[in-house]
């Protein structure tokens, strides 16, 4: 990435014209509309050009969140693209348009709890110069208490007399532990039972809806959307996209490409056929006993752990947390829950002292989806919905 930032004034936000890197030509992933397509075009380039300048200016460990193969999930329905490490976050809106007057935030970034940012950086695209700017930024607090609500095309806000231009002030205070109110406090949304989700799921899971943020209620679009696994679904459904989270269809076809992406591997993993005796699974389908496990590794409190999905017997799994220094630390929990994130018997377990590992077993039906949990959060965690 070449930039003109040697002789950039960081008081004046005329000058922070970065290039757009020549190699990049069009985003990843499947879009349901030309729209999507290239609402994410606008973030994947601002996204690779400001990442890199962020993170050798002002914060050396930020990253895309969720990971960088989800972005698509996002970008398929809203605009906004969040970067962050384990204390601030950071959502780019990119826009292609020349005058810029006000900055303009969807509500799913300003309303979603878990999607709330601490900034919000206004980025100009110059698509004919392939170029792009920040030329202001707010928190969430000032877009909450001093921006506008577009209820035409639900977004928050801002006139450009209102952002702030000067990036410097903020890092320089940040690192001198300048403490300073970002965010408001986000209503919550209400939660949806599966049946009305899977509603909204064939509702707005067809493109020739191309605005489905649109087509019904921010209450119960939020709270769809607030659902990893429910968004992830969405998203396969409007780019007609096998199910990337079927733990039966990893063990029969090999793991899906996505969940591969977000971190998922098959420990010793025997597709169906091999020799071994065998099981049934879930839907008829045989596979050997002994097979292994699908495991991930998580970050918690600056230390790695490993979560293990193990198939053991028709229609039960073993899902089992372990730590790389040999234990699991005393009060760690691990849950699992209803996809529509509602508990069962002997659903979670705690650790009482130290221990080498926590386990929870379950005896799923058919089609079943549980989504897991862990107490304290994993670094950069997202719900996913696990079937079975």
């Amino acid at each position: 990435m070449k930039s003109d930032l040697s002789v950039a004034d960081p008081l004046d936000p005329n000058s922070w014209w970065l290039d757009i890197a020549p190699t990049f030509r069009e985003p990843t992933g499947s879009y349901s509309t030309p729209a999507a397509r290239w609402n994410a075009f606008l973030n994947q380039a601002a996204l690779k050009t400001l990442l890199p300048w962020l993170r050798k200016e002002y914060i050396p460990r930020l990253h895309p969140w969720p990971e960088g193969a989800l972005m698509p999930t996002f970008w398929e329905c809203c605009n906004g693209t969040a970067i962050n490490n384990s204390q601030t976050r950071i959502v780019l809106i990119p826009s292609e348009a020349v005058d810029i007057d006000e900055l303009r935030v969807p509500q799913e970034w300003v309303d979603i709890p878990n999607w709330v940012a601490d900034f919000y950086l206004a980025v100009q695209v110059d698509v004919d110069g392939h170029r792009l700017r920040v030329w202001g930024y707010t928190t969430h607090k000032h877009l909450k208490e001093c921006g506008e609500f577009d209820h035409s095309d639900r977004s928050y806000n801002l006139a450009e007399s209102k952002l702030l231009k000067n990036l410097n002030a903020v890092w320089v205070a940040r690192e001198f532990e300048v403490q300073e109110v970002l965010r408001s406090q986000p209503m919550a949304l209400p939660a949806l039972r599966k049946a009305e989700a899977d509603h909204l799921l064939e509702l707005l899971g067809t493109s020739e809806l191309c605005n489905p943020r649109m087509e019904v209620s921010f209450a119960r679009w939020g709270a769809l959307l607030e659902h990893g696994g429910w968004r992830k679904r969405l998203y396969e459904k409007r780019v007609r996209q096998a199910d990337q989270w079927s733990v039966v269809d990893w063990l029969t076809q090999g793991m899906s490409a996505m969940a591969q992406e977000v971190g998922w591997r098959a420990g010793s993993l025997q597709l169906a056929g091999a020799r071994g005796a065998a099981v049934a699974c879930a839907k008829g389908i045989d596979f050997p006993s002994g097979i292994g496990d699908f495991n991930r590794s998580l970050r918690i409190a600056e230390q790695i752990y490993t979560l293990q999905v193990i198939p053991e017997a028709e229609n039960t799994y073993r899902f089992r947390l372990t730590g790389v220094e040999g234990y699991v630390p005393r009060s760690f929990t691990l849950r699992l829950l209803t996809e529509d994130l509602r508990p069962f018997p002997h659903n979670e377990v705690t650790a009482l002292e130290n221990t080498t590992e926590l386990v929870v077993t379950v005896i799923v039906e058919p089609d079943e989806g549980l989504v897991w949990e862990i107490e304290p959060t994993p670094e950069d965690y997202e719900r996913e919905t696990l079937k079975f």
